[in-house]
């Protein structure tokens, strides 16, 4: 596809979703549970992906849609069959990081969940309650954004040989939950972009390659955060320092706590899932507001 025939595409994709599935009401396209959508042809896995048993949301044809939109101002020369090859949507805060893999909080029992995070539901009813909503919440469209997928090798540790080897990842692979660094925790990601954007000495060598690697993107921004900030509208984490500082802290004692019970943990996820709700609400309105002026 060619700028207009994506543009038209992607609204058409958009229309007729909002007409389905939300009643004409634009107001909840950003709070829609794209998870949902696994089964669907027409707005959920994408054709390549439709023999494979795992969905991606982010990734999702309703995903790369709304983002194509959102972001096709943003990117010089960008179309649709771009997404999911030289870009792809990104989940900006997951479960993993704090709570666990999503299969057992899914699936919580005695023997998975509940009993290893060191919560009971009897003693933690309203804080279990708020883990179940942003079970919901965390795969909508105001907690993603369109990042460019060039990759680089890093060194990473298999699991079975436990050898230390090469293995290529992008910009969404490497500040997900395989990285040792970045583990989906957002004050991370953007500490690093900020100093790779402003020339300041890089800690994390493999990030400023890979940051270099998506030059091609990043250049844009050269020398100015507070423009790459705008435009992805992560104004959210600097207005509220309050909310997102020290979001990664207790890095450390975060994993050591899945397994065991651990003083503060219950304050730990309250304080994740307010940082959360915050920056939701925050990109939500910029992004349906964004839409809305181009449907």
């Amino acid at each position: 596809m060619n700028r207009e025939e994506s543009l038209q595409y992607c609204k058409g994709i958009l229309h007729d979703f909002i007409d389905e599935r939300l009643g004409g009401d634009i107001k909840g396209l950003c709070r829609f549970d794209i998870g949902t959508l696994s089964d669907s042809d027409k707005y959920g896995r994408p054709p390549e992906y439709r023999s494979l048993w795992s969905f991606d949301p982010d990734d999702s044809i309703l995903a790369r849609c709304a983002l194509y939109l959102v972001y096709c101002d943003e990117i010089g020369g960008l179309t649709f069959d771009d997404i999911g090859k030289g870009y792809r949507g990104d989940t900006l805060f997951t479960p993993g990081n704090l709570m666990g893999r999503t299969d057992s909080l899914i699936l919580r029992n005695d023997k998975t969940f509940w009993r290893r995070q060191g919560i009971s539901p009897s003693e933690n009813g309203e804080l279990c309650r708020k883990i179940d909503g942003f079970l919901k919440d965390y795969h909508t469209l105001s907690n993603m954004a369109l990042f460019p997928n060039a990759a680089v090798c890093v060194m990473r540790r298999n699991m079975y040989s436990m050898r230390y080897e090469p293995h290529a990842e992008t910009l969404n692979q490497y500040r997900g939950m395989n990285s040792p660094g970045f583990s989906d925790y957002m004050d991370i990601f953007l500490e690093n972009i900020r100093e790779n954007l402003c020339h300041m000495p890089a800690a994390d060598k493999d990030f400023q390659n890979l940051f270099s690697e998506n030059g091609f993107y990043f250049d844009k921004y050269d020398d100015d955060f507070q423009l790459f900030v705008d435009s992805h509208f992560f104004g959210a984490f600097y207005e509220n320092e309050d909310v997102f500082a020290g979001l990664s802290e207790q890095f450390c004692f975060r994993h050591l706590v899945r397994w065991r019970k651990a003083p503060g943990y219950a304050a730990e996820i309250e304080k994740f899932l307010t940082a959360f709700y915050k920056m939701s609400e925050y990109r939500g309105r910029k992004i349906t507001n964004k839409l809305a002026g181009i449907l």
